[in-house]
Order: C-alpha cells, then sequence, then structure tokens
C-alpha cells in the first residue's frame, strides 16, 4: 500500500498562525501581564483593598481553570482520534487533514499508535484534571491567609 495523504496548504498555514498567536498570547501574558499583575497585587494591599484583590484573584483562578480545562478538551480529542485510529486500523484515519505529505501506517503499527493516541489522551485529561483540582487547593489557601 504506496499511497500518499497529501497535505493541506490552506489547513498546514492555518495552524502555523494558530500556533504563532499563541505563542504571541503566551509571551505577553508572560512578559507583561506577570509583572502587571504582581504591580497590581502590591498596590492592593498597600491600600488595604483585600475585597478588590480577592475578586481579582477569584478571576484568575477562573482563568487558569477554563485554561487548564482545555487541554482535558484537547485529551477529549486525542481520544477520539485513537480509538478512530484502533476502528480503522489506519493512521491517519481517513478524512483526517494531514500538515505534510504522509504515508499511512496501517495493521498492527497503526493499533499501536491509536492505543498510544489515546493513552496521551487519557494523560492530557487526568493531568486537566488534577491541575483544576490544585488551582483550587491553592487559591482556598490563599483566600484562608488572606483572611
Amino acid at each position: 500500500m504506496n499511497e500518499i495523504i497529501k497535505a493541506d496548504p490552506a489547513y498546514r498555514n492555518l495552524v502555523i498562525i494558530l500556533i504563532a498567536l499563541a505563542m504571541v498570547m503566551v509571551l505577553l501574558v508572560v512578559v507583561w501581564g506577570g509583572p502587571w499583575f504582581n504591580r497590581y497585587i502590591h498596590a492592593m494591599i498597600e491600600l488595604d483593598q483585600m475585597e478588590d484583590l480577592q475578586r481579582s484573584l477569584v478571576w484568575l483562578e477562573a482563568g487558569l481553570m477554563v485554561f487548564m480545562t482545555g487541554f482535558g478538551a484537547f485529551g477529549i480529542w486525542f481520544v477520539w482520534m485513537g480509538r478512530r485510529t484502533i476502528s480503522e486500523r489506519k493512521f491517519p484515519p481517513s478524512g483526517v487533514k494531514v500538515l505534510r505529505d504522509t504515508v499511512p501506517v496501517v495493521e498492527e503499527d497503526a493499533l499501536k499508535r491509536g492505543k498510544i493516541v489515546v493513552g496521551l489522551g487519557m494523560l492530557l485529561i487526568i493531568s486537566a484534571m488534577l491541575a483544576d483540582f490544585f488551582i483550587v487547593m491553592l487559591f482556598q489557601s490563599l483566600f484562608q491567609m488572606m483572611k
């Protein structure tokens, strides 16, 4: 079986643009957002506006939880793709767009890849759930210290 699944250039460009946007957003948050939020926290403490600070921290907690839940959603997609690979015994499964010209893997090798993809998806889902749990625990202890 020497078929080659041709890459979709428009899909590849979309993925590159989305990754670049994500990198720029992370860079902005790390370089600009972190120091700004640190100054904001110190200003709120100096002005003794603990209710406003607590409200801001609740929003930060919610944002972090939504961000981590996104990894869980990505994990669900991984599980779905792995199960499709296992059922079709072909990787990538039929109808999936690829970023570069790809020779499909079939039968036992595809089954192995499908199981690996399902495992990675489960790992992402569990990691996202644990991260959300630890975010809640961290912020609960932080709010207890603020009282």
